[in-house]
């Protein structure tokens, strides 16, 4: 049985617009990092919607890295596209750094969205 992780996540909903990005990262850039922050700032002063996320594996949470697998990631990701297009979300984009770059690759790939 596959282990259950605990998601840090951050979303702000800009209501005049109906564009979304998800912003993923890697060990070192967490929701809690001023970097992040203010990225999510650049897109939401240009009409976006944005949803960040960590992993388990970033500051309040456990930390393990053999844990951390790229597949891990990538349902993930998977996970809030599709929470997205439940809520009828149509434009998503996809803004990575890091590791985090290759299982979003390839969600981008196989959802077929569009992608900064």
């Amino acid at each position: 049985m596959e282990k259950e992780y605990y998601t840090n996540y951050r979303y702000e909903k800009n209501e005049k617009s109906k564009k979304w990005v998800i912003l993923t990262h890697w060990l070192w850039w967490s929701i809690k990092s001023w970097s992040l922050k203010r990225i999510e700032e650049m897109f939401q002063e240009n009409d976006f919607s944005t949803l960040a996320f960590d992993l388990k594996w970033h500051w309040e949470s456990e930390w393990s890295i053999e844990d951390l697998t790229l597949t891990r990631i990538y349902k993930k990701i998977i996970e809030f596209i599709e929470f997205l297009e439940n809520e009828w979300v149509k434009e998503i984009f996809l803004y990575w750094v890091s590791l985090s770059s290759i299982p979003l690759v390839k969600a981008w790939i196989d959802k077929k969205i569009k992608k900064i």
